[in-house]
C-alpha cells in the first residue's frame, strides 16, 4: 500500500509539472481511410517526417503508427493489446505544421495527434521476452575478420540524423562496396553480403534483427564494446537440398555471425518495457 502511495503521489506531482504546458500539434491533419491496394499486392507502409514540415503515414494501421513512434516500447513479437481493428485497419494521414520543425518535432507532434483524433491511451510494462544477446565470441575479446575499426568517422553524420538535421556529406559507395555510413545489403541465388561503414555494434544488432532466424526475437547489444566498425559478411538463410542456382557451404546468419564478425547470440530472457493500449477509437473525422 505504501508502494501504490508513492507511486500515485509521483504521479500526481509530475501531472502538476507539466499543466498549462502546451502540446505540440500540427497546423493541420487529415486522416483517412487507406483504399485498397490493387488486386495481387501488399499494403506499402510508409511513416515518417517530411521536407517542408509534413508528416505522412500511407496504408498504416495503429500497430503500423506504434511500431514507428515508440519503438523503445516495441520488439518482435510483442502485442500491444487493444481492439482487433487496431492492427488491421489501414490509415493515410497527411499533416503539416508551420514553419519547418525538426523530425523529432515532428514525431511530437504525430505523437499527440494519436492521442487527439484516436484517443489513445496507454501504459508502459515490463515485459519477459526471449532475445538474442550479442555478445563477443571469444574470451579475449578478438573480432572477426569482418568486424574491423571504421575507416570514416561517422559520428557527426550520425548526429545529424538522430537530431533532424541535415548531415555532412560523406563519401559514396563504391560499386559493389561498402557504404561510408550505414549499412547496405545485396542478395543473389539466397547469399546475403552485409557491408557496413561507421556503425556502433548497438546499429549493427539493431540491423541485423530485420533478417529471418528460426526465432523472431529481439537481438540486443551486450558486448559492452564501443567505437564504430565496418562490417563485411555473408550468409545464407536457405535449409534446402543442394541444387545448381542454391548457394551452398555458407553459414546461416548466427554462424556466420560468429565466424565471420566474431559475434556470437546468446539466447537469453531479459525484461523489455513493452507499450500496451488501454484505450484507442477509430479516428474523429477532419
Amino acid at each position: 500500500m505504501r508502494q501504490l502511495a508513492r507511486v500515485v503521489t509521483v504521479m500526481i506531482v509530475f501531472a502538476a509539472g507539466v499543466a498549462g504546458a502546451q502540446a505540440p500539434a500540427f497546423d493541420a491533419a487529415s486522416i483517412k481511410p487507406s483504399p485498397p491496394p490493387p488486386v495481387g499486392f501488399s499494403p506499402v507502409v510508409r511513416i515518417g517526417p517530411q521536407p517542408g514540415g509534413r508528416w505522412i503515414a500511407t496504408m498504416s494501421t495503429v500497430f503500423d503508427l506504434l511500431r514507428s513512434l515508440y519503438p523503445q516500447n516495441y520488439f518482435n513479437g510483442h502485442d500491444f493489446g487493444g481492439p482487433a481493428w487496431a492492427s488491421r485497419t489501414r490509415f493515410d494521414i497527411n499533416a503539416v505544421a508551420e514553419g519547418d520543425p525538426s523530425r523529432e518535432a515532428l514525431n511530437d507532434m504525430a505523437r499527440q495527434l494519436l492521442k487527439d483524433r484516436f484517443g489513445l491511451q496507454f501504459h508502459v510494462e515490463d515485459r519477459p521476452v526471449d532475445v538474442w544477446a550479442m555478445v563477443i565470441a571469444s574470451r579475449n575479446g578478438t573480432r572477426g575478420a569482418g568486424l574491423t575499426p571504421a575507416a570514416y568517422d561517422c559520428t557527426a553524420f550520425f548526429t545529424a540524423r538522430l537530431n533532424g538535421q541535415t548531415p555532412p556529406s560523406v563519401p559514396p559507395r563504391p560499386p559493389g562496396g561498402k557504404p561510408s555510413c550505414g549499412m547496405a545489403t545485396d542478395e543473389s541465388n539466397g547469399v546475403f553480403h552485409i557491408q557496413g561503414g561507421g556503425m556502433t555494434l548497438t546499429q549493427i544488432a539493431s540491423f541485423m534483427e530485420g533478417f529471418a532466424m528460426p526465432e523472431r526475437r529481439p537481438i540486443v547489444d551486450r558486448t559492452g564494446v564501443e567505437g564504430r566498425y565496418d562490417v563485411d559478411f555473408r550468409f545464407t538463410i536457405y535449409r534446402g537440398p543442394a541444387t545448381e542456382t542454391t548457394p551452398t557451404g555458407l553459414p546461416l546468419l548466427k554462424e556466420a555471425m560468429e565466424d565471420g564478425l566474431g559475434l556470437r547470440l546468446e539466447s537469453r530472457k531479459e525484461t523489455k518495457p513493452g507499450l500496451i493500449i488501454d484505450r484507442v477509437s477509430m479516428p474523429s473525422p477532419d
